[in-house]
């Protein structure tokens, strides 16, 4: 028995019968209970999700790379300055919580080295701050000799 598609009497392409529910089920594989098959949608979502990781990663890696330039040039520059691991650190840290494209702008200028340090000493836990306001000072006279 052949149960027609009630969609607007659909017809084959010849024009000459309807489409029946058994052909439609042989076309778009339907199960038997009326569903689509669920194996060519799970392959389709894993395949997109498969590129999607992989465009992720890539786009990650390069964001990584472009942001690695500039630590590494301003690592480069305070070693040969003298200043220590911890202060490098510090001053990497004080430049992100500040927003600042790179950790050279602390070294570029003293008026913002001193603008930027003391707003991230405010942003310190009180029991932290004297260490981190020693840090910093010995950090500015390496830097600016002062």
């Amino acid at each position: 028995m052949t149960i027609v598609v009630p969609i607007l009497a659909v017809r084959d392409l010849t024009g000459a019968q309807p489409v029946s529910w058994s052909r439609l089920q042989q076309q778009w594989q339907l199960s038997s209970d009326g569903l689509l098959a669920l194996t060519p949608v799970i392959v389709a979502m894993v395949a997109c999700g498969v590129v999607l990781a992989v465009w992720w990663l890539w786009r990650s890696d390069v964001r990584r790379r472009l942001r690695a330039v500039p630590v590494q040039v301003f690592l480069d520059v305070v070693h040969g300055l003298g200043l220590s691991r911890a202060q490098q650190w510090l001053l990497i840290r004080a430049a992100q919580q500040q927003g600042l494209p790179s950790p050279l702008t602390l070294v570029l200028s003293e008026a913002t080295f001193e603008h930027h340090t003391q707003a991230y000493t405010q942003s310190v836990r009180a029991g932290r701050r004297p260490q981190v306001v020693a840090r910093l000072r010995r950090a500015h006279r390496v830097l600016f000799g002062a």
